[in-house]
């Protein structure tokens, strides 16, 4: 109830997929009541008393009556040397390509690929010289998520290393962050708990703002595709492999589209874009392909528009 009123609309909250759940209970001679019930889609107990002042309602045993992933533990692999085994799961294929020269292209998911793949995060280690020491996406990935856990009760857990904070060994997510319900055998939906979702905005960035895209309009194109997710849930993919014992739960490309359609003024911008190529140029392992992307990034709004395809997730295996 306190994080609805904070983001100003309905969101879900002890029952996964239900914003709001009428209770009808029978009161007992000594005002106290207690029984089973269920929703749309969990079966629970409840057991509480009344008071001249007080109302008092304990929720227990929740469960999903589509049980299919409960108590499934997903653990996410680091990459080995040729990437045949990947923690990302990636797929952005287009009709336009990147324009590196004028007359050659490749595809836009070869560049990404790429980018995913090269050192550029920096990190607190040194190497035997004393330089830093960076890492990629690809590599961090695995360092910082380490498993998810889907609960009867429709809540996900991760365990996880707070690399930011410093912090060097694997904690578990507390319940009630994240919750799901399956859809059917491809699909899920998720729902997020407001209070752990952090908005940053860049309005308020002189140095990073763009001064021919309004990012305030950017913003609230975003925020409402962003906020009915909170009551409706976010629509998210999974795809099963017996072979390799392997799942894949990614968003998927009615999702991604708008979002980066949202995204695509930016890329019509050459303050935006040149601010990117300086910072490209500044990385020492990715800054010798700066000079080749700025074509790339003018690229961008139609490779967006004339996307087919886009999912983006994570690559994981089951644990035993």
């Amino acid at each position: 109830a306190d994080a609805s009123t904070e983001v100003g609309l309905p969101t879900t909250g002890v029952f996964p997929g239900n914003v709001t759940f009428t209770l009808p209970i029978k009161i007992s001679v000594d005002n106290s009541f207690s029984g089973k019930s269920e929703t749309e889609h969990c079966t629970f107990s409840y057991s509480g008393k009344i008071t001249e002042s007080t109302l008092k309602l304990a929720i227990s045993d929740v469960k999903l009556k589509n049980a299919a992933l409960a108590g499934l533990t997903l653990n996410v692999p680091f990459a080995n040397e040729d990437f045949t085994l990947d923690p990302l799961h990636f797929v952005w294929e287009s009709d336009t390509e990147v324009e590196l020269f004028p007359g050659y292209g490749i595809p836009i998911s070869s560049i990404v690929g790429i980018a995913l793949r090269v050192p550029t995060i920096p990190t607190d280690q040194v190497d035997e010289e004393g330089n830093p020491v960076s890492v990629s996406v690809t590599d961090m990935l695995p360092t910082a998520l380490k498993s998810i856990t889907f609960g009867i009760d429709g809540n996900i857990t991760a365990v996880y290393v707070d690399i930011e904070n410093g912090a060097t060994e694997p904690t578990t997510s507390p319940l009630n962050i994240a919750q799901y319900i399956v859809n059917d055998d491809n699909s899920i939906q998720v729902f997020l708990n407001p209070a752990a979702i952090i908005y940053h905005s860049m309005a308020n960035a002189p140095e990073n703002r763009s001064r021919a895209v309004d990012m305030g309009e950017m913003i609230a194109q975003l925020m409402g595709i962003a906020m009915p997710l909170l009551t409706d849930g976010v629509p998210v993919q999974v795809s099963q492999n017996a072979e390799d014992n392997s799942m894949d739960i990614y968003l998927g490309t009615e999702f991604l589209v708008p979002i980066l359609k949202c995204a695509s003024p930016l890329f019509e911008d050459e303050d935006f874009i040149n601010m990117l190529l300086e910072e490209m140029a500044k990385d020492p392992t990715f800054g010798s392909m700066a000079p080749m992307m700025g074509g790339a990034l003018r690229t961008m709004p139609q490779i967006i528009d004339n996307t087919t395809k886009i999912e983006l997730g994570i690559h994981f295996l089951k644990a035993e």
